[in-house]
């Protein structure tokens, strides 16, 4: 909850949380586990997706990745943003695992490579879908954990 109220939304509609879906995984040779998902939550008037990776030590949670989107037009969807966990592999040979997602949209299909290394995150790409096969990197950025 408290990476939605990050964005204005109160602790009262935690009840409203719709978890879409949720991995729990290792990611390469780190002892702790890590929740992979996407969360959702409905308000009047908008949408607030949630995509999240959360490593799992002991009694603790720590957000190490959050990705949130606001959709306004419910009822067409022109602005809406859908991020759902397809799969894990070490694509680089660095021993951890990347997460890969596909992101759809209004008219819209990418997919994103999360990658973290030595117990950081450190950047993502998205690539264009063509076909069955990726067509080509559209844009690369860091981006910063939680």
């Amino acid at each position: 909850m408290n990476e939605f109220r990050k964005h204005a939304l109160p602790a009262t509609l935690a009840k409203s949380i719709k978890i879409d879906k949720l991995v729990v995984t290792k990611l390469g040779d780190v002892d702790s586990e890590f929740l992979v998902g996407s969360l959702s939550l409905v308000t009047k008037g908008a949408g607030h997706d949630l995509f999240l990776i959360v490593k799992i030590a002991e009694s603790a949670a720590t957000v190490e990745f959050a990705r949130y989107h606001k959709t306004t037009d419910l009822e067409d969807g022109t602005d809406s943003e859908d991020v759902s966990f397809v799969d894990q592999l070490d694509l680089d040979g660095d021993g951890f695992d990347e997460i890969v997602v596909e992101v759809t949209g209004y008219e819209n299909e990418e997919f994103a490579i999360y990658h973290r290394s030595n117990a950081s995150c450190s950047q993502f790409i998205l690539a264009a879908r063509a076909a069955a096969s990726f067509h080509r990197v559209i844009r690369s950025r860091d981006f910063r954990c939680a």
